[in-house]
């Protein structure tokens, strides 16, 4: 246990102001100034900074987490004078970071900051002079007093009714409905509503050949569970008819949800899982992931994009990105970002949005610190494709261009869409062997982990 203590804990932001700090131990004589030294050398480190170091003596672990802007935007870091194994401090921060969603709802700068009283009361518990003692919202929830200020809503929930523009179901709720604290649950005596938030969420790795075909596809997803039933009653999920898991006898058709492997949290029974595809559980404090599944192919890719790089002159060059959403018509692409580099010293480059009309919002940016092309498209309906058109000047022979145009790298999210068709059918809530009707948040959401389109080999003229 000695050797497992760690001398303080920090957040920092983006722009590395200390958002919290807690010094356990007192045995850095330097105090505060570690926060500095770890953003100077995560500011500073290109091509990214491994997740555990050591500077001046002093052993740095972070995590990443709060997203904004498709970014991670806060940083959770553990200093200590001993070596602690690497892969203990990483799960201590990322259990820290699941409680302090638990408990403030939302890991945001704003919900942080505004909610110092009740971290210092959970990081007082969670270790002891530098001790780890226990990360279990349940246990946790018993010693902490201070009252969560919760995130508003509202503007939030009223942006993305606004950002859909289509009619949603009443089992539908924002990303942010579900940030409650676990503490206001008996608090707040005005909202007795009994009320379950899931999330299945799936993250997808495509990579394209030149030619335009799916080398590598794959699919890794998640239930996420957090509950505010009333009394811990007992919740049962029924998945599709046609799901199958492990090397079943299952035809290998499009019809078919095959899940090569999956993994449980320790509440749920799956007595009936193979039989009946559902499972049981009774849902403990705190956001958890019910289920983990991978599947080794995605069948259903929801953006294709197709690249050209064409010689129009002596020296200039143009390349068209066209991005086309294949989705049904009710469905969309939402927050796309593609992203290219370019030779470096290109003399000259010029942006065309060549379909502006048929989507509002798309900026398309060139950075020549970087030397990348950048496109937002804010919303793309199933069906609808856009074209975007750059000219440029490089300074290098034409024979070695095509080696120095990178493959076009894509961030997007599908709301209300998976791509293994993965769907919960029925979920159940029994109390005392009575079935009652709380109210239900589902939410399916599919965004692209690893999304990468390779450029053609040939330049055409």
């Amino acid at each position: 246990v000695e050797g497992n203590m760690f001398s303080q804990f920090f957040i920092l932001n983006r722009q590395g102001t200390t958002l919290f700090f807690k010094d356990y131990r007192g045995d850095i004589s330097i105090g505060p100034q570690t926060a500095e030294i770890f953003f100077q050398r995560v500011g500073t480190t290109r091509g990214g900074t491994p997740p555990a170091f050591t500077l001046d003596r002093f052993n740095f672990v972070f995590i990443q987490g709060g997203m904004q802007d498709h970014l991670p935007s806060l940083y959770f870091v553990l200093v200590s004078l001993q070596l602690v194994p690497a892969a203990l401090s990483l799960e201590l921060l990322s259990k820290v970071h699941r409680v302090c969603q638990d408990f403030c709802g939302t890991v945001t700068e704003e919900s942080l900051s505004e909610n110092q009283a009740l971290l210092y009361e959970l990081m007082d518990e969670i270790m002891d002079n530098g001790c780890p003692q226990t990360t279990s919202s349940e246990v946790l929830k018993g010693f902490v007093h201070s009252i969560p200020i919760q995130p508003d809503l509202t503007p939030r929930y009223l942006h993305f009714l606004e950002t859909l523009k289509i009619p949603y179901p009443r089992t539908t709720a924002p990303a942010s409905a579900s940030n409650l604290s676990i503490a206001s649950q008996g608090m707040q005596q005005s909202s007795p509503n009994s009320e379950i938030f899931v999330d299945i969420i799936e993250n997808m790795h495509v990579i394209f050949s030149p030619q335009g075909e799916v080398i590598v596809s794959s699919i890794v997803g998640s239930i996420l569970v957090k509950s505010f039933l009333l009394n811990n009653p007992d919740v049962k999920f029924v998945f599709n008819d046609n799901l199958h898991i492990g090397n079943s006898s299952s035809p290998k058709s499009s019809d078919v949800v095959h899940i090569d492997d999956c993994n449980f949290d320790e509440c749920a029974r799956v007595h009936l899982f193979q039989r009946e595809n559902s499972v049981e559980f009774t849902p403990r404090e705190g956001q958890f992931a019910l289920m983990n599944y991978r599947i080794s192919k995605c069948d259903r890719i929801p953006m294709r994009i197709s690249p050209s790089v064409m010689q129009v002159s002596a020296q200039g060059v143009v390349v068209l990105i066209r991005v086309m959403a294949t989705l049904p018509s009710d469905k969309f692409l939402l927050n796309s970002k593609l992203t290219f580099p370019i030779p470096m010293g290109t003399s000259s480059v010029s942006l065309e949005l060549m379909d502006s009309g048929k989507t509002e919002g798309q900026i398309a940016e060139y950075d020549s610190s970087a030397s990348e092309i950048s496109w937002k498209i804010p919303k793309l309906l199933g069906g609808q494709d856009v074209t975007l058109r750059v000219k440029m000047i490089p300074t290098i022979a034409p024979q070695l261009l095509r080696k120095r145009i990178a493959p076009v790298r894509a961030q997007f999210e599908v709301p209300m869409w998976t791509a293994s068709q993965f769907q919960l059918k029925h979920l159940k809530v029994r109390d005392r062997g009575q079935e009652f009707d709380p109210v239900r948040w589902i939410r399916y959401l599919a965004h692209s982990q690893s999304f990468v389109r390779r450029m053609p080999e040939k330049i055409s003229t």
